[in-house]
């Protein structure tokens, strides 16, 4: 068998191989996903939540530590400067 032959037939087959896995993957997003959630809907976190507000719900109690912390660590500064102001009297 000629070489170039060969390479005409390797040629063939990677094209059509590509073309095989380019069809798989359009198959599989708009076929097999939707087929796949119907049978398997999303799961729910506890209390109902589906993941996406679950993960909104715990972003917000996120921020609201921030908060929390933010003004904590302001109350203590100030009581810090307080306690720096009445040093000096106390001397």
């Amino acid at each position: 068998m000629d070489y170039r032959a060969l390479a005409g037939l390797v040629m063939i087959a990677l094209f059509g191989l590509s073309t095989l896995v380019v069809a798989m993957g359009f198959s599989v997003k708009y076929f097999l996903a939707p087929v796949l959630k119907d049978l398997f809907p999303p799961r729910q976190a506890p209390g109902g939540l589906t993941p996406d507000a679950a993960d909104t719900r715990l972003a917000n109690l996120e921020d609201r530590l921030d908060a929390i912390e933010r003004g904590l660590r302001q109350l203590t500064e100030a009581e810090r400067f307080d306690r720096q102001l009445r040093r000096p009297a106390e001397e």
